[in-house]
């Protein structure tokens, strides 16, 4: 009997604090923490990674991105990212800074800026194009 009371007494001690895996009741929702709010996952408040372009699946309209960790998100790791329609291409080996936002059917990549670069945009011309720079003695035109 006084082991049959042992077993009711911890099944009861682990229900009631949630079993062996944490659930809803058991983890804190890191939203909650005000110095360092966890994004939304939109692209109003989109998820932000860093990294380097590794391949380019254009069939696909994929990037596979090497990238480090993405808080809130994604640890760091190398795999392929869908690209919203509109995002200007890059080169492999660019290093950007991407922003991703969470879809029904999954998640994709709706802005990458180039370190050192400003953000791509449909219609942005390359670097080395006429315009792009300044060469060392040129003034700039007006």
């Amino acid at each position: 009997m006084k082991v049959i009371c042992s077993l009711v007494l911890l099944m009861i001690v682990v229900v009631s604090c949630g079993g062996t895996e944490p659930g809803p009741a058991a983890v804190a929702d890191p939203r909650s923490v005000a110095a360092d709010p966890t994004p939304e996952g939109t692209r109003e408040d989109p998820f932000v990674g860093s990294g380097t372009v590794m391949e380019i699946q254009a069939e696909d309209g994929k990037l596979v991105i090497a990238h480090g960790v993405i808080p809130g998100f994604m640890s760091a790791m190398s795999m392929p990212y869908a690209m919203a329609d509109g995002v200007e291409t890059v080169e492999v080996g660019d290093e950007i800074t991407f922003s991703l936002e969470v879809l029904e059917q999954g998640y994709q990549i709706f802005s990458i800026e180039k370190q050192g670069g400003e953000e791509s945009e449909e219609g942005d011309h390359e670097e080395g194009e006429e315009g792009d720079h300044e060469e060392d003695g040129d003034e700039p035109t007006t």
